[in-house]
C-alpha cells in the first residue's frame, strides 16, 4: 500500500503523538513522593519528600487513607488536626500510626518524624476544583467528589426504603437530631433517618473513600454534578 504526502504526514503526526503521551499508571503503582515543608513544635522546620503513600485520620467519616498528593496543609489544633485538601475541602480528627517518613537533603536515609513533634505539614498548592457531589458534616467538615453508590438504606414513615441516588437533589438535616428531607428531582420529598452505612466517594481519578455516614455524624449530602 502506498501512501501519498498527506497520509504520509498524518502517520508522522500520529506516531509522534503516541510517543509523547505519558505512560498510564499501573494499578496499585505508588505515586510520585510529595515535597512537603514541615513545621515542628519547637519552631524548627524541614523540608523533603514524603515517602509515604497516604496519611490516616481517624474522623467523623470513619478511619480514612487519604493519599498525599490531595492535601494542601494538615495542622495541629489542640488534640486534633485539621486536614485541608488541594481541592478546598477538609477533614478534621486524630492522626493514626506513629508519624511520617520524610527523605531530606541532611541524611541518607528518611526521617522518622511522630505525629506529636508536627506543627504544621504544607504542600505546594496545586490548583484542583472541588468536585461535583458535597458530603457535609455535623462538625462542618466536608469531602467533595463523585458519590459512586447508588442507593442508601433510609427509615421512612413508610418502613425501610431503598432510595436511588441518581433521583436525589440534596439531603439535609431536619430540625429533630435524626430526621432528614430527601428533595427528589421530580419535586416529591420524603423524610426519613439514616441508618450507619458506608458511602463511597471518588475524591480524584483512582481514588475512592468509603465514607461512614448515619443520622448522628450528617449534616448535608448535595448532588450537583448530576
Amino acid at each position: 500500500m502506498k501512501l501519498g504526502r498527506t497520509g504520509f504526514t498524518l502517520v508522522l503526526l500520529a506516531i509522534g503523538w503516541a510517543l509523547a503521551q505519558p505512560a498510564p499508571r499501573e494499578a496499585g503503582q505508588t505515586p510520585a513522593a510529595q515535597v512537603a515543608s514541615v513545621q515542628l513544635q519547637n519552631g524548627d522546620r524541614v523540608s523533603g519528600q514524603v515517602m509515604d503513600p497516604t496519611i490516616s485520620l481517624e474522623s467523623l467519616f470513619g478511619t480514612l487513607p487519604l493519599p498525599y498528593h490531595l492535601i494542601r496543609f494538615a495542622a495541629q489544633q489542640g488534640n486534633m488536626t485539621v486536614l485541608s485538601l488541594q481541592s478546598g475541602d477538609r477533614v478534621t480528627g486524630t492522626l493514626t500510626g506513629p508519624g511520617l517518613n520524610l527523605l531530606t537533603a541532611v541524611a541518607d536515609t528518611p526521617l522518622s518524624i511522630a505525629w506529636s513533634f508536627i506543627s504544621i505539614l504544607s504542600f505546594p498548592a496545586v490548583d484542583t476544583p472541588p468536585g461535583p457531589d458535597q458530603v457535609v458534616l455535623v462538625n462542618h467538615d466536608w469531602l467533595s467528589g463523585v458519590i459512586e453508590t447508588e442507593a442508601l438504606n433510609v427509615q421512612t414513615s413508610f418502613g425501610m426504603a431503598q432510595i436511588d441516588l441518581g433521583q436525589i437533589r440534596n439531603i439535609t438535616r431536619t430540625t429533630s437530631d435524626q430526621d432528614f428531607i430527601f428533595a427528589l428531582r421530580d419535586g416529591d420529598r420524603i423524610t426519613g433517618s439514616l441508618p450507619e452505612q458506608t458511602l463511597r466517594l471518588q475524591v480524584a481519578e483512582g481514588e475512592v473513600l468509603e465514607l461512614t455516614v448515619r443520622g448522628e455524624n450528617l449534616l448535608a449530602i448535595f448532588f450537583t454534578g448530576r
